[in-house]
C-alpha cells in the first residue's frame, strides 16, 4: 500500500520524542502538531492501524522510525470513534516501549465528539436613541 507519509510529516515528531521526557508531554506535543493532524486528514483509521503495525514490528533505524508509530496514534485520536484506538492498544510494540502508555493516555484523554447548537435570541439594540426625546 502506498503511504501518505512523507519525511516532512515526521520532522516535528522526531524533534519531540526527541526532547520528550514522559510519554504524557510526547503525548500533548504531537497532538499540537499540524503534521500529525494533516496525518489524520489524509489516512483512514485503517490506513493508519496498518502502517503502525508495519511500524511496530520492525527494530527502528533512526529517530523517524521511532516516532512513527507515536506520530500515528496520535493521529488517530483525532477520530471521533475510539474503537481504531483499543484495536492498537491490544498490539505489542517491543521496539517501542512508550507505545502501551502512549495509547492507553490517548484513550484516557477520548471523548467522543459532540456538537451543540445554540440559538441565541435576538436583542435589542443597548443604545437607545436619545433625539426623540
Amino acid at each position: 500500500m502506498k503511504t501518505a507519509i512523507t519525511k516532512n510529516d515526521l520532522r516535528a515528531a522526531e524533534r519531540l520524542f526527541a526532547v520528550s521526557n514522559t510519554p504524557s508531554f510526547l503525548v500533548r506535543k504531537l497532538r499540537d502538531d499540524q503534521a500529525v493532524r494533516r496525518l489524520a486528514e489524509r489516512l483512514t483509521p485503517d490506513q493508519l492501524i496498518s502502517e503502525i503495525k508495519r511500524a511496530i514490528k520492525k527494530q527502528p533505524k533512526t529517530l523517524g522510525d521511532i516516532a512513527l508509530p507515536y506520530a500515528l496514534g496520535v493521529a488517530l485520536s483525532w477520530y471521533s470513534d475510539a474503537t481504531p484506538l483499543r484495536v492498537v492498544a491490544k498490539l505489542k510494540a517491543p521496539h517501542h516501549p512508550w507505545f502501551s502508555v502512549v495509547v492507553s493516555d490517548l484513550l484516557r484523554r477520548h471523548g467522543a465528539v459532540q456538537y451543540l447548537d445554540l440559538r441565541i435570541p435576538a436583542r435589542q439594540p443597548a443604545v437607545q436613541s436619545w433625539a426623540a426625546e
